[in-house]
């Protein structure tokens, strides 16, 4: 089953958001921050001590309270960026963004074609683990 991204159906709705940004490696912190009442937690990579193949922990810890959760990845490389959603952020932040080139990089490495360059498998979070499309 697929997790709604709560903080984009509220930001769709005009509705305030609260968030928080998030560098201790832990999912039970994690956990806790969403408990806390945010619509959404930063997880930064670039400054913070995570893991990225620990980053769904984060996710479902985060999830599981209607929180979602964002990575801030380390640069705007088309790797990390996938690594991050396929393990089920709900979005990305991309820092070190200076030209319009970097810019159009980096929306084609979180979309999927046409519209990007992001690979799709049904085998992550995101494509729900499943062999169906």
């Amino acid at each position: 089953m697929l997790v709604k991204n709560i903080l984009k159906e509220k930001m769709t709705k005009g509705v305030p958001v609260f968030g928080i940004w998030n560098t201790i490696a832990s999912p039970i912190v994690t956990n806790v921050l969403a408990v806390g009442g945010c619509d959404f937690q930063i997880l930064d990579l670039e400054h913070g001590p995570f893991i990225l193949n620990h980053i769904h922990e984060h996710v479902s810890a985060s999830e599981s309270e209607n929180c979602s959760l964002i990575v801030r990845v380390p640069s705007n490389q088309d790797w990390q960026i996938l690594q991050a959603l396929d393990q089920g952020a709900h979005g990305v932040v991309i820092p070190h963004i200076d030209t319009k080139k970097e810019v159009d990089n980096a929306a084609k490495y979180t979309k999927y074609y046409p519209e990007g360059e992001r690979g799709f498998t049904p085998f992550s979070k995101p494509g729900g683990y499943t062999n169906t499309c």
